[in-house]
């Protein structure tokens, strides 16, 4: 967790069946906005809800810097309140990278790669992540699984620079019927698809 690196901050193992949200300053994760690449997830319907933005569909496998934001930022970030966790992916060109990560509950692999499109088309990285994930390691045929793919394109035009990211989120959860369970034999599920594109540049005369 980012928010664990922070003074009093806490880290926990967390869990991708649950509602994922940071909370600065005490304000709620409601309160608290949230940027990927300049440009902002949450908003005013976001604000005036009682959870706020969900973490969960942004996958870390390609994020090359977390900022986080406290007390009265510049009018740059806009009307928000609590503070801001400004998130930066990674441009540029990057070796192919594999990870893995494990812990009692979650099963992650991500894969990443960043590349040069010829002499004058700029740079594009892009990333996959697959988790599984179960609540409880008694109930296995309860787990969610999480497909996250991204690409970035950067490019400077003069004293412009500029990048398009394109983001595909599918989420499947599923709870099968319990071998042990006879009487009932309840079987459910629910999937998820989102996609996200954006567009956003810095002028530096």
């Amino acid at each position: 967790s980012v928010t664990g690196l922070l003074p009093g901050g806490s880290t926990s193992t967390g869990s991708l069946t649950s509602l994922q949200t940071i909370s600065l300053r005490g304000g709620g994760s409601f309160n608290t906005s949230i940027e990927v690449d300049g440009v902002r997830l949450s908003n005013n319907s976001s604000f005036s809800s009682t959870s706020g933005v969900t973490t969960n569909n942004i996958a870390s496998a390609n994020v090359e810097s977390v900022e986080i934001i406290t007390g009265v930022p510049s009018v740059e970030y806009g009307d928000m309140t609590s503070g801001v966790v400004s998130i930066k992916r990674k441009t540029g060109v990057e070796p192919l990278r594999l990870q893995f990560k494990v812990n009692p509950f979650t099963y992650q692999a991500s894969i990443s790669k960043g590349v040069q499109l010829g002499k004058k088309g700029g740079t594009l990285n892009m990333s996959a992540d697959y988790a599984y994930n179960t609540t409880e390691q008694t109930e296995a045929y309860a787990y969610y699984q999480k497909v996250s793919v991204n690409g970035v394109w950067a490019k400077m035009l003069g004293n412009l620079s500029m990048n398009t990211s394109l983001n595909f989120n599918y989420g499947n959860d599923t709870r099968e019927r319990n071998p042990d369970d006879i009487r009932s034999q309840i079987a459910s599920g629910a999937q998820e698809v989102g996609f996200r594109v954006a567009t956003n540049g810095i002028f530096s005369p």
